[in-house]
């Protein structure tokens, strides 16, 4: 099934899932935007030079999206243990990731290796054949992307681009699979795809599925990841992610909504805070006050956190939840400054949830409160019409069975 008859048949495309998160990593990476999908593109029409079966495509595809999946975590890291990020950290927190996910040895061996260098130069010292292909042709496809000026001139790029790659044959990259690059760059419609501003069309048009959907347990799966790395992110957050979760599905459940829906807020719960791959860690973990600078930039993560699980077709519902956790009833909230009816109850409940946690959790410039002492803090919030009346005593109802001292 290609993406676009996933989009029509509401189902959960996988290409749409990895081509959101690797959005996310690019982000957090504060990388080139677009950067996954573009090295995901060369990979591909390499792929298609090298007449690989379609199987073999689209396992070079995940691999490709995915390279940098594991940058977030080996990110989080370096800076919770103050050292210097490494390289490695990233290939091999990202090859765990996938084969976790995939249990797939090629598409595991991809990442891990894909900063491997022909020559033997990269961080493991693999070289030539003992680096398998799908990691030498994302290598490659990376180092393309990573040279590659967008603001020059067709002609001035195909030429300074194509010298550029030739000059590592033998180097950085095996001399055959550096002539294969160059006989597929010589189609002007490369080069002329890859100053398109939206990669999306261009990898729905070669990306050849041979899968149908994802059903919402595979989603959840990638969802726990993911809110692992941005929990990860702060030592002041570590379970945060994954308590909302629980606390909203154990809401849907009391409520009697369906399974459904239960595993839907449940999903909701985890993905609330992907946004803050935009905040640095720098500020997440500061100890004395914000500058108003710092917290512009902590307002923006809700508005990150819709942008991103929006790029995934039906999923509505739940990026709807997961992005409105800071919006509140009398409209004083961020992003959207949504108000009243405007907020669904899980939109309302997942904000009532959140700042639950938030107070009963350590953060950098207080100790967490007592239960109690949170629950008067959400009391008066719900007098002042700030929370939702009805999600706080749902909430507190859970809380007193779950956690209440």
């Amino acid at each position: 099934m290609s993406p676009h008859n996933c989009k029509q048949n509401n189902a959960i495309c996988s290409f749409q899932v990895f081509n959101a998160l690797s959005y996310a990593t690019d982000i957090f990476e504060r990388n080139k935007a677009g950067h996954a999908k573009r090295v995901a593109y060369t990979s591909l029409k390499i792929a298609h030079q090298l007449n690989l079966p379609i199987a073999d495509r689209n396992r070079l595809f995940h691999g490709a999206i995915l390279h940098d999946v594991g940058i977030g975590f080996a990110i989080n890291e370096a800076y919770q243990e103050n050292r210097d990020y490494s390289v490695i950290e990233h290939t091999q927190n990202g090859s765990v990731i996938v084969e976790d996910f995939f249990h797939d040895q090629g598409i595991t061996e991809a990442v891990l290796y894909h900063h491997e260098n022909y020559d033997g130069s990269g961080y493991m010292g693999l070289r030539g054949s003992e680096i398998p292909l799908f990691a030498q042709i994302i290598n490659l496809a990376s180092y393309f992307d990573t040279i590659y000026e967008r603001k020059a001139t067709y002609s001035e790029a195909r030429k300074d681009n194509q010298a550029a790659i030739l000059k590592q044959g033998g180097l950085l990259f095996d001399p055959k699979l550096v002539e294969v690059f160059m006989e597929m760059s010589l189609a002007e419609g490369f080069w002329l795809d890859y100053r398109h501003e939206n990669f999306d069309t261009l990898l729905e048009r070669i990306v050849e599925y041979d899968q149908t959907k994802f059903s919402l347990d595979d989603f959840q799966k990638v969802a726990l990841i993911f809110a692992k790395m941005i929990d990860d992110k702060s030592k002041f957050t570590k379970d945060h992610s994954v308590n909302i979760a629980q606390y909203m599905l154990e809401t849907a459940k009391m409520k009697g909504f369906d399974e459904e829906t239960q595993q839907k807020a449940y999903i909701a719960g985890l993905l609330h805070d992907i946004g803050k791959v935009s905040v640095p860690s720098s500020i997440l973990d500061k100890p004395g006050p914000l500058t108003l600078e710092e917290r512009n930039h902590i307002k923006v993560h809700p508005y990150y956190t819709g942008l991103i699980l929006d790029h995934i077709p039906n999923i509505e519902e739940i990026s709807r939840w997961a992005s409105g956790h800071h919006e509140f009833i009398d409209g004083t909230g961020y992003p959207e400054r949504l108000k009243g009816e405007e907020l669904d109850y899980f939109s309302r409940l997942i904000g009532v949830c959140d700042v639950y946690e938030a107070l009963t959790e350590d953060r950098p410039y207080r100790k967490a409160m007592a239960y109690s002492d949170a629950w008067d803090v959400l009391h008066q919030m719900r007098d002042e019409q700030t929370l939702c009346p009805s999600a706080c005593s749902d909430l507190k109802r859970v809380t007193d069975r779950l956690v209440r001292p």
